[in-house]
């Protein structure tokens, strides 16, 4: 019954290979092994199109996205798939025009509405990465109006969307998570309790960030190495973009608003459920939740402050993940 909490539109990918296999009429390991192969294709064809179109970062989006964490929800049936693909894209493609600072035409209008649509529709919690749509230039657009019309239009369509699957999937969850009321009214009741327990539960459960965490879980020397490349990607190439105070504290806003509706949708329904009203931690939480919030990273870092080889950042990488894929691999075939 949860699973009606998300929308059709991040597995439509997969239901393509998944389709071909009921009407080949294939077994259900094969048919569920072609959808894993579509959804694959699509992640791999959309995260390269998006790394392409970037101006600078290169490297960083890259490496994030050759990560473990990534490629392994990009070969599962997870919508996580979709999420972290568009949100790459959205990122990309607001990139590129703060760098361009060209008009914008219908084509990259429709690429940032159809974007920041899907991405509202995988997950509620994270429409406020929609506003990062505002970072772009006002010289993208002929006048200072057709740029907050536009950009608003943009915004209010994907949060429409957003509450109306939202209100559609309450309808056929109703009784599921029964103790669900009373842990809002838990937190309506003692706000100054519950954001204690909000960051807590950040802290608490800091070093499992830091290590893959998904159907199994990789030593915590190899995470952390991992993680040290891809921060020294984001901080070892300079671009000529200029990051305001305004933009750094707009940026840190969206990041504070994401972790809240996160850890207050999984302590509300998840965390209510499996363990209690009121408990003392958000139970639930994973790595792969804070993602997208990495990848928005790219955005608002400029300055280089790492000196260090592209090639050795990318052969460390590749040889680190070498282990891993094939970890990935036994267990997969097991």
């Amino acid at each position: 019954m949860s699973a009606s909490l998300y929308s059709p539109f991040q597995y439509i990918p997969q239901a393509i290979g998944v389709g071909i296999g009921k009407l080949l009429n294939l077994s259900i390991g094969i048919t569920g092994f072609l959808g894993r192969i579509t959804g694959f294709i699509f992640w791999l064809l959309l995260s390269t199109y998006s790394i392409k179109i970037v101006p600078n970062k290169k490297m960083f989006f890259t490496l994030l996205f050759l990560s473990p964490i990534c490629i392994g929800y990009a070969i599962t049936l997870s919508g996580d798939m979709m999420l972290n693909s568009i949100t790459l894209l959205l990122v990309c493609y607001v990139y590129k025009l703060w760098c361009e600072k060209k008009v914008i035409n219908k084509k990259d209008y429709a690429i940032l509405m159809i974007a920041s649509v899907v991405l509202s529709l995988c997950k509620v919690v994270y429409v406020p990465i929609v506003l990062i749509i505002f970072f772009i230039p006002k010289e993208c657009f002929k006048n200072r109006k057709r740029y907050f019309i536009n950009l608003l239009i943009i915004f209010l369509i994907s949060c429409l969307f957003a509450l109306t699957w939202m209100k559609c999937s309450n309808n056929y969850i109703t009784g599921y998570y029964d103790s669900s009321q009373a842990q809002q009214q838990f937190i309506f009741s003692n706000p100054i309790q519950y954001i204690i327990i909000m960051i807590r539960t950040l802290f608490e459960y800091f070093n499992v960030y830091l290590i893959y965490n998904s159907q199994f879980k990789l030593s915590s020397f190899i995470s952390i190495m991992l993680w040290v490349l891809v921060i020294c990607a984001l901080w070892g190439e300079n671009d000529n973009r200029e990051v305001n105070l305004k933009s750094k504290l707009c940026f840190a806003a969206i990041c504070i608003l994401v972790i809240i509706l996160i850890e207050t949708a999984l302590y509300i329904q998840f965390t209510a459920t499996t363990v209690g009203i009121g408990n003392k931690l958000v139970d639930g939480i994973q790595s792969r939740y804070f993602l997208p919030l990495l990848i928005m990273s790219g955005l608002i870092v400029t300055k280089k402050r790492i000196i260090i080889s592209k090639d050795k950042l990318l052969l460390i990488m590749l040889i680190i993940n070498i282990p891993i894929i094939l970890q990935m691999y036994m267990w997969y075939i097991s």
